[in-house]
């Protein structure tokens, strides 16, 4: 008898070692999985701080090149990294006199060092698409009201199309993540998609000519999130395509 219930009791404390094993087991990959969340929400966020960074860096050096007496049309970001053409015959040896000084990734110019985008930030299912892996820099596009006293839809006039920074074919988790942290309005939840196309593939980057192919981002979807908003994450459709996502700030609001 005595055997018998040792043997029972023997039993019992193997069901209830089972039981803490899974239990732990559990626990421990429920954990796993909140660090690694964790871990990829940190890493989303010092990323799109450096984004933010560097295309705060564009503008207010543009800015100073404009108070320095270059023209919007004489701003040139040729570079020798980016695949994409930005000579811009207003900012040249042989015609400019203010070249130099007309040139934002030059040390006598603005001085800025062109940074090609960290393969992190990108969605590699993009690649084969126009400007992935550049930033485009474009004067063919307008956000509404994002300049004093104006009001309703832009892109009518040249007059009224902003310079860009755009950095393309974005990943989802960190287009979400530049609308969070730059306060974006948006209203469902996702990035606003723009319903027409936002850029004509190779003639879209700024040569020295503003409203080549003029596009207006305000027939994005919902329209209020783009409405006034300097920075932020928007999803294409068209040129780019649908599932696409782009971050854009205004270096020179018109």
């Amino acid at each position: 008898m005595n055997d018998q219930k040792q043997n029972g009791n023997a039993l019992f404390f193997i069901l209830i070692a089972v039981v803490m094993l899974g239990l732990l087991t559990m626990l421990l990959s429920r954990s796993g999985s909140s660090v690694e969340q964790t871990g990829d929400f940190e890493r989303n966020v010092v990323e799109v701080s450096k984004i933010l960074r560097y295309a705060k860096s564009i503008e207010a050096t543009a800015q100073q090149m404009k108070l320095r007496n270059i023209s919007e049309n004489e701003i040139s970001f040729e570079n020798n990294i980016s695949t994409t053409d930005y000579t811009n015959s207003r900012c040249d040896d042989a015609s400019d006199t203010n070249f130099p000084s007309c040139l934002i990734f030059d040390p006598q110019g603005g001085g800025l060092t062109y940074q090609a985008p960290n393969p992190r930030w990108l969605d590699n299912a993009n690649s084969a698409q126009t400007y992935f892996g550049d930033w485009l820099f474009s004067g063919d596009i307008c956000i509404p009201e994002v300049e004093s006293g104006r009001t309703g839809t832009c892109a009518t006039d040249s007059s009224q199309l902003e310079l860009l920074a755009i950095l393309p074919y974005i990943t989802l988790d960190l287009c979400r993540q530049i609308n969070t942290m730059v306060k974006a309005k948006v209203t469902t939840g996702n990035p606003p998609t723009d319903q027409a196309n936002a850029w004509t593939n190779g003639s879209a980057e700024f040569q020295g000519t503003f409203g080549v192919n003029p596009r207006n981002l305000a027939d994005a979807s919902p329209a209020v999130d783009i409405v006034n908003s300097y920075t932020g994450c928007f999803q294409g459709d068209g040129t780019p395509p649908s599932g696409t996502y782009h971050f854009y700030h205004v270096i020179l609001a018109r």
